[in-house]
């Protein structure tokens, strides 16, 4: 098989947020509020944008064609207020820090962590930003 490409990642990363009533009771729009690039124009109060940053595939000891992905990847929250800032977060963290292995939306995933995250308040927009660093490996048998 092939290995995994970046259209495949971002469905897994869609499918777990867009799922997850709680989180889309806290966002504007629900899932529309969850976009792969920052295509709002500004209207958005409370959303989340990821990104894509490195893809790296790799052949594993039983094959001679990449079956294994490594997967780093940017999700930025962004909310008006702190509390609901950290509310969403907490969400995010919940489904996507160590989720269960097993199949999502097509993708196996074999592991999903956060490596990093980083709070910002910008004033010209007033927004709080919370910016995340995941690290992925998705397997594809």
């Amino acid at each position: 098989m092939a290995a995994v490409d970046a259209y495949e990642i971002g469905r897994f990363i869609f499918h777990v947020l867009k799922n997850d009533s709680t989180l889309l009771g806290y966002l504007d729009n629900g899932a529309l509020s969850i976009q792969p690039v920052y295509i709002d124009g500004g209207a958005l109060k409370n959303g989340i944008v990821y990104t894509l940053l490195n893809v790296d595939n790799e052949n594993t000891k039983t094959t001679s064609r990449a079956n294994l992905t490594r997967v780093v990847f940017r999700l930025e929250v962004f909310s008006e207020t702190f509390s609901n800032l950290q509310t969403i977060s907490r969400r995010i963290g919940a489904l996507l820090d160590k989720p269960a292995q097993g199949e999502y939306n097509g993708v196996d995933l074999q592991s999903c962590i956060i490596e990093t995250y980083d709070d910002d308040f910008v004033e010209n927009n007033k927004l709080y930003y919370r910016d995340y660093r995941f690290n992925a490996r998705i397997f594809k048998a």
